[in-house]
């Protein structure tokens, strides 16, 4: 269940993008995969100088791994000691360090270990020119750390985008810088793949996986929260959609079918009888009728201005997974009404911000469609997450 939500949330398309640099000229090496049964297949991949050209390539429907390999993100390669913490090895490459300051992640492989570490200011300065360029990562990651995802199915020398991995005669290993830009193709257990996709593949293969220990959290959470978030939203107007498109298509069904019978029952019944059972299911058709329109008339105005409303408020702390629209009073059974819970709205998901959430809920109030905002629960979920379920009371239609 879990693996299905997944795919519907974060789609069957997969992109990457390597931000990097070679004798001071800026690269973004754009990757996009298709995934199918547990296998990648490569789409689309490109290297652009041009950040405006790149634009038109991302798709923000889909998720994009981002990977920061830029002269401002440095790396180091350190023994293999066995330390308790990520912060010990941090240290050990970089003594002295103030991490306050600073985002590292850390390659960890059975061949060797790298620290990349990079000011934050240079991080957000990074995302802050791609989202003004209306390009909005999922995640991102540092320097060459996500290859531990991709090491494994790999031959030394490691071609990379700007940089070549190798192992000398004696097993040491060590990662040079290259002078210029060069295409060439690495085979990955029979993926052609391009020297310069390769941190993007990684990436992606990271993301789909595990991340690599690094202190990107509080950076990648509200990016993951944020795309899922905006995915789920939209899903979830399409299928409002679909689901009118097909009411209609049964209500015009069920007409045809009490149209078909009147028709034919109309020989063998007296006048009286005639007129009576057509009164009736016409009184029927068009009390569904009239439910159809109402919720027809709500769905292209009312409800899709309170998704967007709520769409707007949410904090990227804030991670739906339910919200229905008049839920049902009870649940759906053959030959019984159906019962909905009118003028409510149940909002639930999960958050790892407590005062944001409260902060979100105080701006729910407030809105002039909300009449109450009732927390009908607040659970601890994960170590670093609550679980939520809000019920939202709406003003009646009209008012």
């Amino acid at each position: 269940m879990k693996n299905l939500f997944q795919n519907i949330i974060e789609g069957n398309i997969c992109q990457g993008l390597e931000v990097f640099e070679i004798n001071n000229v800026r690269y973004y090496a754009f990757l996009k995969v298709i995934r199918k049964k547990e296998e990648l297949t490569i789409c689309n991949e490109e290297v652009f100088t041009d950040l405006d050209k790149l634009v038109t390539m991302v798709d923000n429907k889909r998720p994009l791994a981002l990977v920061f390999n830029t002269s401002k993100v440095l790396k180091k390669k350190i023994s293999e000691e066995a330390l308790i913490n990520l912060e010990q090895y941090v240290a050990l490459a970089f003594p002295n360090l103030d991490l306050e300051n600073f985002y590292f992640q850390f390659l960890d492989s059975t061949d060797f270990k790298v620290v990349c570490i990079s000011k934050k200011k240079e991080v957000y300065n990074l995302l802050n020119e791609l989202q003004e360029k209306g390009i909005v990562p999922s995640k991102i990651a540092l320097g060459i750390s996500e290859m531990s995802n991709t090491l494994p199915y790999l031959d030394f020398p490691i071609p990379g985008s700007s940089f070549t991995v190798t192992k000398d005669g004696n097993e040491a290993l060590s990662i040079n810088n290259r002078s210029h830009i060069e295409n060439s193709y690495i085979d990955m257990n029979g993926l052609r793949l391009s020297n310069t996709s390769l941190l993007s593949f990684s990436s992606i293969l990271g993301a789909l996986n595990h991340a690599q220990p690094s202190n990107l959290l509080d950076v990648n959470q509200p990016l993951e929260n944020g795309f899922k978030n905006k995915r789920f939203f939209n899903l979830g107007i399409q299928i409002g959609l679909s689901s009118l498109l097909l009411i209609l298509l049964l209500n015009f069904v069920l007409f045809s079918h009490y149209r078909s019978k009147s028709i034919t029952t109309e020989g063998t019944m007296a006048p009286e009888q005639r007129a009576s059972m057509i009164q009736g299911i016409l009184r029927r058709v068009d009390a569904k009728k009239n439910k159809l329109q109402a919720l027809l008339g709500s769905s292209h105005t009312r409800t899709t201005y309170y998704l967007d409303r709520i769409g707007e408020s949410l904090p990227k702390s804030i991670l739906l997974d339910l919200l229905a629209y008049q839920p049902l009073v009870r649940p759906v059974r053959p030959d019984k009404p159906i019962g909905t819970e009118t003028d409510h709205i149940m909002v639930s998901g999960q958050t790892n911000n407590k005062e944001e959430f409260t902060i979100w809920t105080d701006r729910l109030e407030k809105m002039d469609w909300v009449k109450t905002v009732e927390i009908k629960s607040f659970e601890f979920d994960t170590k670093n997450s609550d679980r939520f379920t809000l019920k939202i009371d709406i003003h009646e239609a009209g008012q």
